[in-house]
């Protein structure tokens, strides 16, 4: 009978590592594939950028800023030993750029809304790239929680 609730204890607990696991690595993907297009493509960026004329001039150093970050997060998302606070600069990251997604379509009409997406993202509208953002935030946070669980167990 102890056995059977000590195996069940850690299938338990190996879902729950599996699950943060896989949260962190997905985001980690997402960041990692974002920000190398971005920089691929960084003329592209800074030109969206500069096209918006009522971003203040420091929002043009958001086209170095942002993928080197999301380059950074990535690759702190896959260490065990980086993840706590990777996690939470995701999380606060993902914020800032689902609050920039409202105020780009609070600012400018549906049909003129300017778009540096990219990927798969071209092909979803503003409310699903706001969707998909909300999702991923849902994800972190249930990431943090588990990661947290984990290492209070440790």
């Amino acid at each position: 009978m102890v056995l059977d609730k000590q195996l069940i204890f850690y299938k338990i607990e190996k879902a729950r590592s599996l699950l943060s696991d896989f949260i962190a690595y997905y985001v980690a993907c997402v960041f990692l594939y974002t920000g190398v297009r971005q920089m691929i493509n960084y003329a592209d960026l800074q030109n969206f950028i500069a096209g918006i004329e009522f971003l203040p001039s420091v929002f043009k150093y958001l086209t170095w800023v942002l993928p080197v970050a999301e380059i950074i997060l990535s690759v702190m998302l896959v260490y065990g030993k980086t993840r706590k606070i990777a996690l939470y600069g995701s999380g606060l990251l993902l914020l800032f750029i689902s609050a920039f997604l409202i105020w780009m379509k609070v600012y400018f009409s549906p049909d003129v809304l300017p778009c540096f997406c990219e990927g798969v993202l071209r092909k979803v509208t503003w409310n699903g790239q706001l969707w998909f953002n909300v999702i991923l935030l849902v994800g972190l946070v249930a990431a943090m929680y588990l990661d947290k669980a984990r290492r209070s167990e440790d």
